[in-house]
């Protein structure tokens, strides 16, 4: 998906789901957003130090706050990682699935003003 069908998205997401007008999406979206980078930070730590059950710990966060946003694609990336801390002999590839959720992160949170 390119970034502007993900805001697309999160904000049908957050009128349907919250109830939320344009103006308190606009108010709310770019902390969301900068929360999302600081757990993708968080996560590629976890990866760096090799441990599987503090990796599925942050994989649960990201799902949460991608299933959040309506963004299912990506949660279901991070609910991969989540469980390979439940399962750390799984044959996940973790790298290439973080990879993956990194770039789709990326695009959406590539710029934190919203889009009305």
């Amino acid at each position: 998906m390119d970034k502007e069908t993900y805001q697309q998205v999160i904000r049908e997401h957050m009128k349907n789901s919250y109830l939320l007008n344009d103006e308190k999406i606009n108010d709310i979206l770019p902390g969301f957003l900068t929360a999302l980078n600081g757990h993708m930070a968080e996560l590629e730590q976890k990866l760096a130090v090799g441990d599987a059950v503090s990796l599925g710990v942050s994989g649960h966060t990201i799902k949460g706050a991608l299933l959040n946003l309506g963004l299912f694609e990506l949660a279901d990336l991070a609910y991969q990682i989540e469980q390979q801390g439940k399962q750390p002999d799984s044959d996940i590839d973790c790298h290439a699935i973080i990879a993956q959720l990194k770039k789709g992160i990326a695009i959406v949170t590539s710029s934190n003003s919203p889009q009305p």
